[in-house]
């Protein structure tokens, strides 16, 4: 290989000079030109320094941008709304960047409770403001950061996870309580079906007794001679007007079981599992529980991440995955069974599998029920009035039946009330007022009867006319 160019050719680092563009080569045989000049002593006779002189850059100095009086330069990574928002969810927090980093950290759950977690996921740093913070910071470190630049640049550098560890923590405080819900539904979602898979209980039997009814009306037609028909025709009953129109078929059935099985009426009391099943769907729980499973996977996944010395998230992911697998194992396990009694029931009923809804089922049924109860009382209204009609129709007849019975009243109102009645002098009974009038039309007085008693000359007193024995006035005139 040949010899190593002189120092001088090579230079050491010194003065900027001004570039002189050129390409490079590199010798390919050893009688080159350029091998040839490795002995030259010809660069001996530049003036190296007049080179520099004449040829150094000249240092120009920057003059700062003029700013007006009392501005500063603020930064441009994080647009305006954006950093207003996370400026106010920082303010709620009462928390600088570093207490956010470390918390995060550490996952201190007393520091930053689910609704602070609900908070930062909604101002995650984003890629782009991070990659611009970082470049205002090396090309500008004069420029002033508020909270926002702060927060974005210390936690997107340090917690470059932060979404995914803030929905995975989110997760593990929600785990619970979402396990709760889903049973509770799940719960009553069972005793629905189990109520309507009685073939024993009184709707089924309120059921055999459409059918009769629907049967009967069909007959002799291509919808006679049914073994079952579906639920949603249930709301048909009340359509069917009878020939008059006073009733509908509804009111029959219910007339129906009044009558003669007065003891069904009381299936509404069977059906109350199935009222409160019908706001619950069976797609829902699935779709909570499938939920769930992903959350714990991606839990699972997460751990075998790699993280920092000082990163507490991975203890908390072990410790919530050693006490979430049993339950969970147990809600997945009831929903799969759920899953099959829906299909039973819709079998049960002959109802089609394929798009068959627990919901608009449940609620078909409990319209029915709704309809009957309407019409019980509708039915013991009209039977309470046609009762109170009856006895006012009886009582009329008695009334009639006593007036013809007594002989009519001829002196005075019957209404009037009784005056008081005194003795005349032929013993018969006569009203106060009578005397008064007779008294009125003849003032003579009236002569005292003669004295016969043991001859005595003295008259016996008169009594009143209440106390005179008759045998001793005069004889009335005729």
């Amino acid at each position: 290989p040949p010899p190593p160019p002189p120092p001088s050719m090579l230079g050491k680092k010194g003065p900027s000079m001004k570039t002189f563009h050129w390409k490079k080569v590199k010798p390919i045989t050893e009688d080159s030109v350029w091998n040839s000049l490795q002995n030259d002593n010809t660069a001996e006779s530049v003036d190296l320094d007049l080179l520099t002189k004449m040829f150094e850059k000249k240092k120009v100095e920057r003059k700062p941008a003029k700013q007006e009086e009392g501005k500063v330069k603020k930064s441009t990574a994080i647009p305006g709304a954006r950093a207003q928002n996370i400026g106010i969810v920082l303010s709620f927090l009462k928390l600088s960047a570093s207490d956010i980093k470390g918390a995060v950290l550490l996952c201190n759950d007393v520091i930053l409770p689910r609704d602070a977690l609900e908070g930062l996921l909604s101002i995650v740093p984003q890629e782009d403001e991070v990659s611009g913070l970082n470049r205002e910071k090396e090309t500008s470190p004069d420029i002033v950061w508020g909270p926002p630049e702060e927060y974005c640049w210390l936690v997107g550098n340090k917690i470059p996870d932060l979404e995914q560890r803030l929905k995975l923590w989110i997760f593990t405080h929600d785990f619970d309580k979402q396990v709760s819900e889903l049973t509770g539904e799940m719960i009553i979602y069972e005793k629905a079906i189990t109520t309507l898979l009685d073939s024993e209980s009184k709707f089924a039997k309120i059921l055999a007794l459409v059918l009769t009814v629907g049967n009967k009306m069909n007959q002799g037609t291509m919808h006679g001679g049914a073994t079952g028909f579906s639920m949603e025709n249930l709301a048909n009953l009340s359509s069917i007007k009878s020939n008059d129109g006073s009733a509908s078929l509804m009111d029959f059935v219910v007339m129906s079981v009044l009558k003669n099985t007065p003891q069904l009426q009381q299936f509404a009391d069977e059906l109350r599992p199935v009222a409160a099943a019908r706001v619950i769907a069976i797609a829902d729980i699935s779709k909570g529980v499938q939920q769930l499973k992903s959350g714990v996977a991606s839990i699972k996944k997460r751990l075998t991440a790699t993280t920092q010395e000082d990163d507490a998230f991975p203890g908390k992911l072990k410790f919530f995955i050693s006490r979430s697998e049993a339950p969970l194992q147990e809600i997945v396990d009831t929903c799969n069974r759920l899953t099959t009694k829906t299909t039973e029931l819709a079998n049960f009923y002959g109802e089609s599998v394929i798009g068959f809804d627990p919901g608009v089922f449940f609620t078909q049924i409990i319209n029915f029920k709704q309809e009957f109860e309407v019409g019980v009382k509708n039915y013991k209204d009209k039977e309470i009035r046609q009762q109170k009609a009856k006895e006012r129709e009886l009582a009329k007849k008695k009334k009639e039946a006593k007036n013809k019975s007594e002989p009519p009243k001829v002196l005075g109102d019957p209404s009037s009330p009784k005056k008081p009645v005194a003795a005349n002098v032929n013993g018969e009974g006569i009203q106060k007022d009578e005397i008064s009038a007779d008294a009125a039309a003849d003032p003579t007085p009236e002569k005292e009867p003669s004295n016969t008693n043991n001859g005595s000359d003295k008259p016996e007193p008169i009594e009143s006319n209440n106390h005179t024995d008759p045998s001793l006035q005069k004889p009335a005139e005729e």
